[in-house]
């Protein structure tokens, strides 16, 4: 129980250690340069892929919940998570906190949220 538990876990603390290394940086080149609003495209897809993390985190560690309770710890995780990654950055060099980098994140986390319910209902689909 105790290898299952940290095996679903595990990604979730890679992705979020992965998003704290990336907004420590201070050297950042400007990604707008390839297009406009390409940052808020990697965040987007950055908290997509945490967002499945913390899904995989939730489910492992509490899988009598509800699905929709597992929707709500997943969402909040996420999002909060977002705002503290934003205010992280205010005491980094060179990095300001951005609401719009926020709701990139959030965004991504609501996918994810949407991905991972299809995902599993074609999962069922299958082994029924």
């Amino acid at each position: 129980m105790i290898l299952k538990r940290f095996l679903f876990t595990l990604p979730f603390f890679i992705a979020a250690g992965t998003i704290l290394l990336l907004s420590s940086q201070t050297d950042v080149p400007d990604l707008n340069s390839v297009f406009v609003g390409f940052d808020k495209v990697l965040h987007l897809v950055l908290y997509f892929i945490y967002g499945l993390t913390i899904q995989f985190m939730v489910i492992g560690n509490f899988p009598e919940s509800s699905k929709k309770k597992q929707i709500i710890i997943s969402l909040a995780i996420g999002v909060i998570f977002g705002v503290i990654d934003e205010y992280y950055q205010s005491f980094q060099p060179g990095r300001i906190p951005d609401i719009v980098d926020w709701a990139a994140d959030s965004i991504g986390i609501l996918i994810s949220l949407l991905f991972f319910g299809l995902i599993k209902r074609r999962m069922q689909n299958l082994l029924t």
